[in-house]
């Protein structure tokens, strides 16, 4: 695994959280509760990581 796709699949996913953190008026993080929370933060890295590796990788559709 390329430490550049990493790097840059996690400085994307940090943006797109700043982003909803400052768009949506209502804590989206306490609604979403801590499971839901993890799954949401791991499918948005999943997605960038996918995106960013030029098909190397592939999301999972389930």
């Amino acid at each position: 695994m390329d430490k550049v796709i990493f790097e840059h699949s996690l400085v994307e996913c940090h943006s797109v959280v700043k982003k909803i953190v400052q768009d949506i008026p209502v804590d989206i993080f306490r609604i979403l509760g801590m499971r839901n929370l993890s799954a949401f933060i791991g499918e948005l890295f999943a997605l960038e990581f996918a995106n960013k590796s030029q098909g190397l990788f592939i999301n999972n559709p389930h």
